[in-house]
Order: structure tokens, then sequence, then C-alpha cells
């Protein structure tokens, strides 16, 4: 899911702690939340722990200020982000709902000023979504 152009929402497979899938009855996969975000052009991964899946391993990560044991800081993926989009796609390219997405295309735009010189540097990758063919 994307709740904004510069927030992705996904979800990975809940696993225990030897990293085995936990399954549900009906042997679909339990699965927990990953959102990337940018706040204060800190690119940053938050996990949301599945609290209904008995023996998941993942921990939900909070924002720093508020981090304890039990609830670890986001993870940093980067700084000095500029922009970051995520588009939806469907099969064929075509920009897609959630529903119908089998692609997201994201780009990621870094700046930096280093001695009164601006460094710019940006990347745009597609990537298909696991078990959406």
């Amino acid at each position: 899911w994307v709740t904004s152009s510069s927030t992705l929402v996904t979800t990975s497979p809940a696993l225990d702690n030897v990293g085995n899938i936990i399954y549900t009855a009906t042997n679909v996969p339990y699965t927990n939340e990953i959102v990337y975000f940018v706040t204060s052009n800190t690119l940053y991964r938050r996990v949301i722990k599945n609290p209904a899946v008995t023996g998941n391993a993942a921990l939900t990560t909070c924002p720093q200020i508020v981090a304890n044991s039990s609830c670890p800081a986001d993870g940093l993926v980067t700084s000095n982000v500029h922009s970051l989009t995520f588009t939806l796609l469907d099969a064929d390219g075509v920009p897609a709902t959630a529903t119908n997405a089998r692609l997201v295309t994201f780009t990621l735009a870094l700046q930096k000023t280093s001695y009164n010189t601006t460094i710019n540097s940006s990347r745009a990758e597609t990537v298909r979504l696991r078990n959406k063919l």
C-alpha cells in the first residue's frame, strides 16, 4: 500500500525465532507491516508486528524519542533525503491502485552541501511485489 507518494506500507512474512515463516490454519503466511517514510530529510524503516501471531519474532519499532528495549528505534535507511516517491504499477507498467499493483517504482534523490558545494545523487528502481505475478 502507498499511503502517500513518499510513504510506502507493505508486508513481510511473520517469522519465528529460527526464521521459519508462520502460517495460518489455512496455510497462508501471517504478515507484519513494514513502513518506509521520510522525516526531517531522513528515510526510516518501521516494523509493525502482527500481535495475533504466536511465536512472531518481529519487534515493533518506534520513533527514536520513545524507543526502549521492547520497542527499538525505527531503522535509519539513509539521511540527506531531498525527495522520495513511490509509484504503484500493474504488470504492464501502467499506474495502478494498490489492489492491482504488481510493481513499485521508487525514486530517491539525495542532496548534501559540503565545502560550499551541493552534491546531488538520485536513483530510480522498479521492484516486483513478491507473490504478485
